[in-house]
Parts: C-alpha cells; structure tokens; sequence
C-alpha cells in the first residue's frame, strides 16, 4: 500500500515490541538506604525516537530542557539571528521522507525593550528548496 520499509524499520520495530518487557533484559535497582533494601526492577527500553511513544517522549523531554537551558534561557548580553535545526528521515507512515524541522528566530529586541521583526522572506523560495 505504502511501498516497502526501510531496511532499519524493521530492525526499529522489532525493538518496540520488545520495549519495556522485563524477558528482553532488565536492571535490578535496590535502595541503599540504611535498612530498607527494597528492590525493584527497570525493563529495558527500546529507546527508538519517534516509532515508539514511550521512549520517543522521553527523548522529546530531555532534548527540550537540554535546548531550553543550553540555547535559550541563557542570560547573553547580546544575540545573533540563530536557527535550530533538526533532521527527520521519515514521515509519518515510515516511509521514506527526508527533511528538516527549524525553529528560526523571527526578529529581535532594541536595547528599549521595542520588538523588531526581520524582513518577510520569500516562502515560495522556502517550499522549492
């Protein structure tokens, strides 16, 4: 229906289905607290972006704070016009899509605090590209 998948698509499916069972492999984590001992045990994830839900928002909570704190919350006395950019290979039926998600900066502050909005662009251009 769609064409066939990429050879890796089977080898990501595969680890979703074993996602998180504690028969595919599993961590014992015990309390070191004095006189408590509890243990329990932490299943193996399949850490797969986008195809697994589970370990995909994971990855998404992490990378958001890592960019948040890293990139954007920092206190610069000055900025420069910046893009972040990421790449995906798929779409959303696994097929084969290469492309680019950005996050672009869409103007910048006078040192009165007034917004100022850079140049419209060419979106047409964009879409070619």
């Amino acid at each position: 229906m769609y064409g066939d998948w990429r050879p890796v698509m089977r080898e990501v499916a595969e680890k979703f289905l074993a996602c998180g069972i504690l028969a595919h492999g599993f961590a014992r984590v015990r309390c070191e607290a004095a006189g408590c001992g509890h243990e329990y045990l932490v299943a193996f994830s399949c850490k797969a972006r986008y195809f697994c839900p589970s370990c995909h928002a994971k990855r998404l909570a992490l990378w958001t704070l890592w960019l948040e704190e890293t990139l954007l919350a920092r206190d610069i006395p000055h900025r420069q016009v910046g893009i972040v950019a990421c790449i995906q290979t798929h779409g959303s039926r696994a097929n084969w899509h290469p492309h680019i998600h950005m996050i672009v900066t869409d103007g910048g502050f006078r040192p009165d605090g007034t917004f100022v909005p850079w140049p419209a662009h060419d979106t047409a251009a964009l879409t070619e590209a």
